[in-house]
């Protein structure tokens, strides 16, 4: 190397490693590492290979990224001007020389110590007994780390199926159809795969990313799978549009997840449940506070990850009528985006159906669509009171059977296809709970009255 080559022509500075450490590790960043790492130069001057990232990984490299100004740097090891070769009698990092150097930091530096606190050991026994130290390590890991999570994915497997087990005593009412567990099958599956092959491609030198690419995920097959899971994601959105509007279910789900001024009382008053500082917690309806807003979030996000995502893959297409800006933005929403979809899910969606106490080890409803009728009172007895009375004023003859709720047929039409009688079980629960049969016979009183006058 040559003068210019590590002070360029105008930005020549004097390095004092004592008082100018910035201007050392900016040399170290963009001379030492530039040239080091590169192959063709270290094959041309016999330079070790792997001796960057050896000293980045040690505990002066690490410390030095990390901003401390005590830690060594090239230059303290290596000088500056008089840079040598290992086996030069005058370098810095002879055998014979070296223990003078460290002492420069560590005034209580020993022979041993010196030639153990390099890139890399320079006596060969002590690599060899380190390289048997690493890999001993690496596969107790693997072994003990392994063993593990084989023994607890037994018990979690077996707690699923003991709630299963249980649930299937129970008394259980519909809160999916096939239909609606089917789409969130494609949605749950499209969703991870678009966060998994999404962050891939930005944190690309990640362990997890090298790993999928271990495993055969090229940056075309990253390409192609993120693509086709977009294409999925979409159709199922469509399809769940066309869902709400064109069948009776779907219309139900939609009236039923509309927000309501009630959200915001009931959320109130759940926070302050929470707090203590409210005796009874709120009842909800259908759908709570929480899973509207976790479902019109998750519909916004699908339109916004869905134009942008257009954009990155099609990017030719923008026309002359759209903004200079309007690419990079589309790519700089789809990532922050990413990130708040994918974070909502791990923090919220997963806090209610995994591990919320009363859910552990999961809730099973995504897998079959059914919730113990025990359970649905506990989630939603606002929405079971209704059920109740609407079931009870059709039994009656007070309401017409066009205005009960496809809610309340589909829960009647489960109880009556699991061989019971949704009378019986409808009455049972009224008469075990006075607070029910209270609110109830003063919800049918006007229901009776309008009969006897007619």
């Amino acid at each position: 190397p040559v003068c210019n080559d590590c002070h360029n022509e105008h930005s020549i500075e004097a390095v004092n490693t004592v008082d100018k450490k910035a201007e050392a590790k900016l040399i170290q960043e963009k001379t030492c590492v530039v040239c080091h790492t590169n192959p063709r130069i270290a094959e041309r001057y016999g330079v070790e290979a792997g001796n960057v990232k050896q000293y980045q990984d040690s505990y002066h490299g690490l410390a030095v990224m990390r901003g401390d100004k005590d830690a060594a740097m090239c230059v303290d090891c290596h000088s500056v001007h008089s840079i040598l070769p290992k086996s030069h009698p005058a370098s810095t990092v002879n055998p014979a020389n070296v223990t003078a150097t460290c002492k420069k930091c560590h005034a209580t530096a020993t022979e041993t110590f010196s030639q153990s606190y390099s890139h890399q050991t320079q006596d060969k026994q002590a690599s060899k007994i380190e390289g048997i130290v690493a890999n001993l390590y690496f596969w107790l890991i693997v072994s003990v780390i392994g063993g593990m999570i084989l023994h607890n994915l037994l018990i979690f497997f077996y707690e699923l199926k003991k709630k299963r087990n249980r649930q299937s005593t129970d008394i259980t009412i519909p809160r999916f159809t096939k239909n609606e567990v089917v789409q969130h099958l494609f949605l749950l599956t499209s969703f991870i795969m678009l966060a998994i092959t999404g962050f891939a491609l930005k944190y690309s030198e990640s362990w997890w990313a090298e790993m999928l690419r271990t495993f055969g995920m090229s940056e075309t097959a990253r390409q192609y799978t993120h693509r086709i899971c977009a294409v999925v994601m979409i159709a199922t959105g469509l399809y769940h549009v066309g869902y709400l509007f064109f069948t009776a279910r779907g219309r139900d789900v939609l009236y039923n997840l509309l927000p309501k001024f009630s959200d915001v009382l009931e959320a109130r008053d759940n926070i302050l449940y929470y707090l203590r500082l409210k005796k009874d917690k709120p009842l909800f309806d259908k759908y709570d506070y929480a899973e509207k807003a976790e479902y019109w979030a998750l519909i916004w996000g699908t339109i916004v990850m869905g134009a942008t995502g257009f954009v990155l893959w099609f990017p030719t297409v923008v026309g002359d009528w759209a903004p200079v800006w309007l690419i990079k933005v589309s790519e700089l929403i789809h990532f922050y985006e990413a990130i708040l979809a994918t974070l909502a899910i791990v923090v919220w969606h997963w806090f209610f159906v995994i591990f919320h106490p009363h859910e552990y080890p999961m809730s099973l409803t995504w897998m079959d669509g059914k919730m113990s009728l025990h359970n649905y009172r506990h989630h939603h007895e606002k929405h079971f009171r209704r059920v109740v009375l609407e079931w009870k004023e059709y039994k009656s003859g007070t309401r017409d059977k066009k205005k009960v709720s496809n809610a309340t047929f589909l829960f009647t039409s489960a109880l009556e296809k699991s061989g019971l009688n949704p009378d019986s079980i409808i009455q049972h629960e009224i008469d075990n709970d006075l607070e029910l049969k209270t609110w109830l016979e003063q919800k049918l009183q006007p229901s009776v009255e309008k009969v006897e006058k007619t």
